[in-house]
């Protein structure tokens, strides 16, 4: 089996002895607190040991951490499936984020993404209309995606959009449209969990 290696290296503190053992458990960060939710690694986990692959790193006290996130190889198709759309992922932790387009990718759609609401907005913000959907986090640095989302159906009011957040879509939820196609999925999740809702999703906008 041949396999793509994506390679993520930081600069940052290293991983401690004491998080090793439980790097991958759900609630585990070693960001410090209200700065990270401990999921992004979770999630990227269970995805990958889904698709058939596996993860591997390299960590050092003081000097950082490269992580090796290897996917089998696949036949992709000679062109996208009839439900292929076009969609803007904004994810901030970038394992998860890269995963997300791989595994969406995979079914015939075209991911442009992004690592924050900033990001999205001084990127993409003048193109909202030539996208089908929107994937947002909830809580990311800068600007929420709720705030986000707000900002960009004043542009496209009928914006479909699918939340993805480990907090509750109960604290926004009131606060959104209510007629806009919108819908939820909970952190962590797996490729098929993310596939079924973006699915669903593009049936409300086409229902």
């Amino acid at each position: 089996v041949e396999y793509s290696v994506i390679e993520v290296t930081d600069e940052g503190t290293g991983i401690s002895d004491s998080m090793l053992e439980k790097l991958y458990q759900p609630y585990e960060s070693t960001k410090d607190k209200g700065k990270g939710t401990g999921f992004g690694l979770s999630i990227v986990h269970n995805m990958v040991h889904e698709a058939g692959g596996g993860i591997s790193f390299t960590t050092e006290q003081g000097v950082g951490t490269s992580f090796q996130v290897w996917l089998p190889k696949f036949d992709a198709p000679e062109s996208p499936s009839a439900e292929g759309a076009r969609l803007l992922l904004i994810e901030d932790e970038t394992e998860l984020r890269e995963i997300a387009t791989l595994a969406l990718e995979a079914e015939g759609h075209q991911v442009t993404s992004a690592a924050s609401g900033v990001v999205a907005i001084e990127n993409h913000e003048d193109e909202l209309l030539s996208f089908d959907a929107v994937i947002s986090d909830i809580r990311m640095p800068g600007m929420d995606g709720d705030e986000l989302i707000k900002r960009f159906r004043k542009r496209h009011r009928s914006l479909p959009v699918l939340f993805i957040s480990a907090h509750s879509f109960r604290e926004i939820e009131e606060n959104l449209e209510s007629s806009c196609p919108t819908l939820f999925l909970q952190k962590p999740f797996s490729i098929k969990d993310l596939n079924l809702r973006v699915h669903q999703l593009l049936e409300l906008k086409h229902g």
